[in-house]
């Protein structure tokens, strides 16, 4: 893990410790008649860095863009009795809008125009997983995993969530929290697609910590930041996944585990600002040697 990777998982504690405990995993279940499956999804940007943000979102409140390659935002669990491993990814892209600060402020008091607040707070949320990106530790499995059989990558690179809504939002704020920072919890309900397969998903007991952009912060990514942090199981049948492994080698239910990472400044804009930094230098570097070259 390099310095930002660890700066970044430093930063990732302070969330995590600002969002508080987990508590209970949420649980995968069929969200039934509160969200119907969602077959468009937000096209991957050309520097595959980051989902284009549709135009009714972004106009909704304040968006944050996931930070693929900086620490590993999801851990896949599969336990059985003869074998238990891991899989794991720092590749999610992504975006998510929350509330602007008054806004979020009134949701989270439990009051609205209407009464009581059952959604609100997280406005969209949308997150790819490329397939490709999931280590297991070991080479061969990597491959096997992405095969017809399995994941089936050539035909279905990402695995994809989407966001419907966010339900019963409450305030998580622990005491103590660093000035402007907010944590709020709620169940996430939206889609899963795996294999080209769309399945309601609504995990429970999801935490979103924000915190306010810092000299502390700026070490790891300009802006704001965002930690989304929840916990549950997809069960492997749901979509489409049975061989003679599953059940025997595999276990039939995986443990998911997310702790995605987020900024206002998305990987492409600071992708570009590096980029243009470095051009910079060169030119500043460039002229030095032209000076140095006409003193002589």
């Amino acid at each position: 893990m390099n310095a930002r990777a660890r700066s970044l998982h430093s930063i990732g504690i302070l969330l995590a410790l600002a969002a508080g405990a987990v508590g209970t995993a949420g649980q995968n279940s069929q969200a039934q008649d509160e969200a119907e499956p969602i077959a468009v999804f937000a096209p991957i940007a050309e520097n595959a860095l980051e989902l284009v943000v549709p135009e009714d979102a972004a106009g909704q409140g304040v968006i944050y863009h996931a930070l693929p390659g900086r620490a590993i935002q999801a851990t896949f669990t599969s336990t059985m009795p003869i074998e238990t491993f891991k899989g794991e990814t720092d590749g999610v892209i992504g975006f998510a809008v929350v509330e602007r600060p008054e806004e979020l402020a009134r949701t989270l008091s439990g009051e609205s125009d209407s009464g009581s607040v059952e959604r609100g707070a997280l406005l969209a949320a949308e997150f790819a997983v490329p397939v490709d990106s999931i280590r297991t530790g070991i080479d061969m499995r990597d491959r096997h995993l992405q095969t017809e059989q399995w994941l089936d990558e050539a035909r279905h690179p990402y695995i994809r969530f989407r966001l419907a809504f966010f339900a019963e939002p409450v305030d998580a704020t622990p005491d103590g929290s660093p000035q402007g920072a907010r944590t709020f919890s709620g169940a996430l309900v939206g889609d899963m697609t795996i294999k080209g397969v769309t399945r309601p998903l609504r995990v429970e007991n999801a935490r979103v910590a924000l915190l306010p952009e810092s000299e502390a912060t700026r070490r790891v990514s300009p802006g704001d930041l965002m930690a989304l942090r929840c916990r549950y199981t997809l069960a492997l049948a749901d979509f489409g996944i049975q061989n003679a492994i599953v059940g025997r080698q595999v276990a039939r239910e995986i443990e998911v585990d997310q702790v995605i990472y987020l900024s206002t400044v998305g990987p492409g804009e600071q992708h570009a600002d590096q980029s243009e930094s470095g051009s910079d230098a060169e030119s500043n570097e460039s002229g030095s040697d032209d000076s140095s070259s006409d003193a002589r």
